[in-house]
């Protein structure tokens, strides 16, 4: 019976494990098939995270990552960023069919800190600097 439960305690810990999940985006002049060069905007959390609550999948915590791009001859990709999101591992299927698979290379502690860090207001000293 002891074994018998902790089977199914390990199970259901597994079940609830979180994964992240990615979707790379690039635009910019060499996707225009026509007409002058557009600057392109990545697209933002909120419009991606609505496909995935459509999908049915609940988010944890998002992240992204600007990659780099180059600007000499104007016929690159003015952006390309990786959006990530933090599900529960019984929705990738779910994920999957809206576009986003499991990260292959998910953010490290460090770098949600560093994000999360980035997120925060940080108020100007009301008080000049002294030199």
């Amino acid at each position: 019976m002891k074994y018998l439960t902790l089977v199914l305690i390990l199970q259901l810990s597994l079940d609830a494990a979180p994964v992240w999940v990615s979707h790379d985006f690039m635009g910019g002049p060499k996707c225009v098939s026509s007409g002058p060069i557009s600057h392109y905007q990545a697209p933002g959390f909120e419009s991606e995270k609505h496909k995935l609550k459509t999908a049915g999948v609940m988010v944890a915590r998002e992240f992204f990552r600007d990659k780099a791009t180059c600007q000499a001859c104007y016929s690159c990709p003015n952006y390309s960023r990786e959006i990530l999101f933090e599900i529960d591992t019984k929705h990738t299927a779910a994920a999957d069919k809206a576009g986003y698979r499991k990260a292959a290379n998910p953010p490290g502690t460090e770098e949600l800190q560093t994000y999360e860090e980035g997120k925060k207001f940080k108020p100007k000293p009301d008080v000049p600097v002294e030199e």
